[in-house]
């Protein structure tokens, strides 16, 4: 029998928790979402998905509806609970994120939601400097370990759905995922997901046909064609002049871009590269 995983997604109002949710989830592009921000959330709206032994129900609640879900009346919506994903803009004021998150907590003591996990992000992190960043996160990491008592377990991120933050914001995605579902790697279909990697390595900027690619990879032209076809369809790539050129779609591009970066300076951890985009893409497979 599956496992049942809840996440809930709250906020303030324009924050981005659609568009985290849209681009991470469902393949939507980063750069159109950046170029053309969603109209306003309404309402609850949930959407359920099949990872691994697992079903996970991802909640996004709107913020102009916050009085609402943080009432007596409706804060039942948090019920049964694994994680609350507290997502903030970073100019959102410092008082009115302490008093938000003071809120989830009590939320979280009224429900008696003892394992469940309450994260915050620091969205948009790309509109302010790296130094006004850490002191505003700081002050909030501090308050919640001094005056509340459970606030040594608070977990705070920066995050972004731009180039240059893409990437942290998918791992960091990804290993909330893997602390309430179990994931040991890559599994059955590893090979499989090890020729994806080669094609995404292997692929520039630009469009690149596939004659060229089969030849530099030393793969068949059939073979290779098959690949695209199964990359398209999971939202890797983009077939152009009817399947004889391609080029990588724009968070598979976004997500290169991070990876390229990472490994250069050298941190990156130990078979966390594409790992975490087959994690994101078997979650999506299977949507329901």
């Amino acid at each position: 029998m599956m496992s049942s995983k809840k996440i809930v997604l709250i906020g303030p109002p324009g924050t981005g928790k659609t568009s985290i949710k849209k681009t991470f989830f469902e393949k939507y592009s980063p750069i159109s979402l950046l170029k053309n921000p969603l109209d306003p959330s309404r309402g609850l709206n949930s959407t359920n998905y099949v990872l691994l032994d697992s079903k996970l129900g991802i909640f996004d609640l709107a913020g102009q509806e916050n009085d609402l879900w943080l009432s007596n009346e409706d804060k039942s919506i948090f019920n049964d609970s694994n994680m609350i994903l507290c997502i903030f803009d970073i100019n959102n004021s410092l008082e009115s994120i302490i008093q938000f998150l003071l809120n989830i907590y009590q939320i979280q003591i009224d429900l008696n939601l003892k394992s469940c996990k309450i994260v915050a992000f620091m969205h948009k992190i790309d509109l302010v400097s790296q130094s006004y960043a850490k002191r505003k996160i700081k002050a909030i990491c501090e308050f919640m370990t001094k005056q509340h008592p459970r606030g040594a377990n608070f977990k705070i991120f920066q995050t972004s759905i731009t180039k240059e933050n893409y990437y942290y914001t998918f791992r960091v995605l990804y290993k909330l995922l893997k602390s309430i579902i179990p994931y040991e790697g890559i599994p059955s279909q590893g090979n499989e997901m090890a020729e994806f990697n080669s094609i995404l390595c292997a692929i520039e900027d630009k469009q690149i046909y596939v004659e060229k690619l089969a030849v530099k990879l030393n793969i068949k032209e059939e073979r290779l064609l098959s690949r695209i076809i199964d990359m398209e369809r999971k939202g890797l790539i983009k077939s152009m002049n009817n399947m004889d050129a391609f080029v990588l779609s724009d968070s598979a591009y976004f997500f290169k871009f991070g990876l390229e970066n990472i490994r250069k300076k050298g941190d990156l951890e130990e078979n966390l590269g594409f790992d975490t985009f087959f994690f994101f893409l078997i979650l999506n497979e299977f949507n329901t």
